[in-house]
């Protein structure tokens, strides 16, 4: 989860993981399930976020497509 968080710092996202165990109890895998709070949806894409709370500045959209 701390590369989530360098990714996106949004104050809106809020992070819950889940550790599952492998065969036999051996080895790991953690689930990150990601939520943002200002727009009520679930984030499929905790890196990127959920698109409502930080708008693309108008200085990177190229207005002639």
């Amino acid at each position: 989860m701390p590369s989530i968080v360098r990714a996106n710092a949004c104050p809106n996202l809020v992070l819950q993981g889940i550790v599952h165990k492998g065969v036999l109890g051996i080895g790991r895998r953690v689930q990150v399930k990601a939520h943002c709070t200002l727009s009520q949806t679930d984030v499929l894409e905790p890196e990127i976020g959920c698109g409502k709370c930080h708008p693309i500045p108008s200085a990177f959209i190229d207005e002639k497509l």
